[in-house]
C-alpha cells in the first residue's frame, strides 16, 4: 500500500473547512485561534494527514474546542479552559503549501527530518528539525507570505 492510499494528506485550509463546521455547531460564534500539523512530518509540501484546530467564542468564556481533523475526516472534539483571551487567525491567511514554498527556501539546504508548521493570529511558524542540528524556526507572515 502506497503512503498515498493508507493515508489522506490535506491543506490545512481543507482541514479548516471540516473543523470550522463542527465548531460552527458548538458555537455559532466560534472563531479560528490556531491551527497546527499536530506532529509534524517529514514531507514539505504543506500536505498533512493530521491537523489540530482550536476554536473559541466570545459567548464559551474561557471554553476552547480542539478539533483534530485526520485522514481527511474529524477524528475527534476535546473542550477544555484556557484563562488567556483568545485572538483569532486573520480571516484571509495563505494555506499550508504556500507557506511552506517559502519555508523550503530556507529550510531545503539542510536535511530536514520534520516539518513542523504552526498558524496562530497572523503568522506561519515553522519548526524545520535537521538532522543532528538545532531546529531552525521561519516565521511566515500569514496574509503576505
Amino acid at each position: 500500500m502506497s503512503h498515498e492510499e493508507k493515508e489522506k494528506r490535506i491543506t490545512a485550509k481543507q482541514a479548516f473547512e471540516l473543523a470550522e463546521k463542527e465548531a460552527k455547531k458548538w458555537d455559532k460564534d466560534a472563531f479560528l485561534i490556531e491551527v497546527s500539523n499536530f506532529f509534524g512530518s517529514e514531507e514539505s509540501d504543506g500536505l498533512y494527514s493530521v491537523w489540530t484546530l482550536k476554536f473559541a467564542s466570545p459567548n464559551k468564556d474561557n471554553d476552547r474546542l480542539e478539533i483534530t481533523v485526520s485522514d481527511g475526516k474529524v477524528f475527534r472534539q476535546e473542550e477544555s479552559k484556557n484563562y488567556m483571551q483568545p485572538h483569532p487567525v486573520v480571516d484571509n491567511w495563505i494555506d499550508s503549501p504556500e507557506a511552506m514554498k517559502i519555508v523550503r527556501q530556507y529550510c531545503q539546504a539542510e536535511e530536514t527530518e520534520n516539518y513542523w508548521l504552526g498558524l496562530g493570529i497572523n503568522t506561519w511558524s515553522v519548526k524545520c528539525k535537521r538532522s543532528g542540528k538545532k531546529p531552525l524556526w521561519v516565521d511566515v507572515n500569514a496574509t503576505t507570505g
